[in-house]
């Protein structure tokens, strides 16, 4: 429905964006760093299947922590949902129904707020 006549815009690239390439790097070279150590250190590495590789002492509690995360992960989206949407969806309409900038400013402050009150939970 939406031509376009190129694939990817690097457009954003010209914004003083390109810190975002070499932190995206490193913070992904960072989160895999640690597994390979565990993986292929001689101490707690053991071999699954060639070439798949294995560390009870890292990969167990790695698991149970991102499945520790998830309720609570569960309820942050949950709350976001119900309490900032709220507030989002009274901000749009009166900028589309054309209030005055007061009332704007105002839902938009209340808007802020709620997403403040989320993340302080």
């Amino acid at each position: 429905m939406y031509p376009s006549n190129r694939v990817v815009n690097f457009s954003f690239l010209k914004k003083g964006h390109k810190i975002l390439i070499p932190i995206g790097i490193f913070y992904n070279f960072g989160v895999w760093i640690d597994k390979f150590i565990f993986w292929f250190s001689p101490d707690t590495g053991t071999m699954v299947i060639e070439p798949f590789r294995s560390s009870i002492v890292y990969d167990i509690p790695m698991f149970l922590a991102y499945l520790a995360i998830t309720p609570g992960m569960g309820y942050f989206f949950l709350k976001l949902e119900g309490e900032f949407a709220v507030y989002y969806i009274k901000y749009y309409e009166a900028i589309i129904n054309g209030d005055t900038l007061e009332r704007i400013y105002e839902l938009g402050h209340d808007m802020i707020g709620a997403a403040r009150s989320i993340v302080q939970v």
